[in-house]
């Protein structure tokens, strides 16, 4: 009864954040997936056992349904707080300010081009024969799995799925206006870089079909939603596919072609139910970190929260602190900052609901580029920090504030830029 009257409580608040809110802000989808994980976690605890599934096996996990259903219900009700009191501007709509806008013209070109040398830095600093084939985990998106090892590269690395996913709404806003080099060049790009992913079996491998789909969705015609519908697929496609390489241990680009051919096999079926599981599956591996437990050294958890490369503050130094709950599946942010203690908590806790709150005061039709951007990348590593530790998501909870926070820091460095600018001065009319 309990756990049925904090569903009901939580349907209740979620209707009334749809009510103030766009579907698209970060808080409803965050608070979406929060409802859906916690379906399908009850669904997976009562049908699944672990007699069928020894803990520690490939693939399981507890199933603490009373740990899960509470623990979430509370991240639920910190989504719901942090956007109490807003109502978002509904007079010009999305759609409607993105074609009215004619920034974006001017903008798509250059964004393109620094995204194309973004992506071929990218794949030239990767060791050519691990990324053609190797059968270890994560060492394509690894530093060990770079061609030249510097600073520079591996903060490139880290930075991927930010850039997939920029590049995937630069594409989608490039053929909405019609820029066809541009569109092509994005396309080039995401082509690249999705096969970098899936060669790695990372789920990142979404991130480009998934924001090419949202945008086109909310910024296109009719017509437009189809084809976003169609991403929606093939964004389904690249997951399951990244997790057959999983599976198989046989990564690399030479791999892919045959996870393509099993997904359409007869087991293909199998590899399909394996996907939605894995979508959800940070519900159960934050439940675990909690129930497991683990200490972590003052200098860890410090580092978790650092906002620079390893490089630079040293980190892979001590990695070898970080608990995890199988060979192949590490702690969630969520669950190590529950073991991290309360100070901790408190202060992840205030960081998401500032984002959150910062996310739902932007005005999205004002700034549709910005606001669909900004919610997608909470979306992504909120979802992320059920499933991987604080390192792999903070850094990336800062830049997506920063994304946020633009239309109020771009006209504080434009400022001091105009003052000092030749041409501002009138070196073009003394010439």
């Amino acid at each position: 009864m309990l756990y049925f009257a904090l569903s009901c409580a939580q349907i209740a608040l979620f209707l009334d954040m749809l009510r103030r809110l766009p579907a698209t802000s970060a808080a409803v989808l965050c608070a979406a997936y929060v409802m859906m994980t916690q379906v399908y976690f009850i669904y997976r605890a009562a049908f699944f056992d672990s007699y069928r599934f020894p803990v520690g096996s490939y693939g399981s996990f507890y199933y603490r349904t009373e740990e899960g259903v509470v623990i979430y219900a509370c991240i639920f009700g910190l989504i719901y707080l942090s956007t109490v009191g807003l109502t978002a501007r509904t007079a010009v709509t999305p759609r409607r300010a993105f074609s009215e806008d004619t920034r974006l013209h001017g903008l798509i070109g250059p964004a393109s081009l620094v995204i194309l040398a973004a992506t071929l830095t990218r794949l030239m600093t990767i060791d050519p024969a691990i990324l053609w084939y190797n059968n270890e985990y994560l060492l394509i998106g690894s530093q060990a799995g770079l061609l030249v090892d510097n600073p520079i590269f591996a903060l490139l690395a880290s930075i991927v799925s930010l850039i997939m996913l920029i590049a995937g709404v630069s594409f989608a806003c490039a053929v909405l206006l019609r820029r066809w080099v541009s569109a092509a060049i994005l396309a080039f790009c995401l082509l690249i870089l999705s096969a970098i992913a899936v060669a790695g079996a990372s789920r990142n491998a979404a991130i480009p079909a998934a924001s090419v789909s949202v945008t086109l969705f909310l910024l296109g015609s009719a017509r437009h939603r189809i084809w976003a519908g169609l991403m929606a697929v093939a964004c389904l496609g690249t997951i399951a596919v990244a997790l057959i390489g999983r599976s198989t241990d046989e990564l690399g680009i030479s791999g892919i072609p045959r996870n393509v051919a099993l997904l359409f096999s007869e087991e293909g079926r199998l590899y399909v139910e394996v996907m939605f599981l894995n979508l959800s599956q940070g519900i159960f591996v934050t439940t675990d970190s909690i129930y497991i437990g683990g200490a972590f050294p003052d200098l860890y958890k410090w580092l978790s929260f650092s906002p620079f490369p390893s490089a630079i503050d040293g980190f892979d130094g001590i990695r070898h602190f970080q608990v995890r709950l199988h060979s192949f599946v590490p702690m969630s942010a969520i669950g190590e900052v529950y073991n991290f203690g309360w100070p901790w908590m408190v202060w992840f806790a205030a960081v998401l609901g500032l984002l959150f709150r910062a996310n739902a005061k932007l005005d999205s039709a004002r700034y549709p580029f910005i606001a669909i951007v900004s919610s997608l990348l909470i979306f992504v590593y909120f979802v992320m920090a059920n499933a991987y530790p604080m390192r792999n998501v903070f850094r990336q909870f800062l830049v997506a504030y920063l994304v946020v926070c633009w239309p109020v820091i771009w006209p504080m460095i434009r400022r001091p830029l105009a003052r000092t600018w030749p041409r501002a001065r009138g070196w073009r009319a003394v010439r």
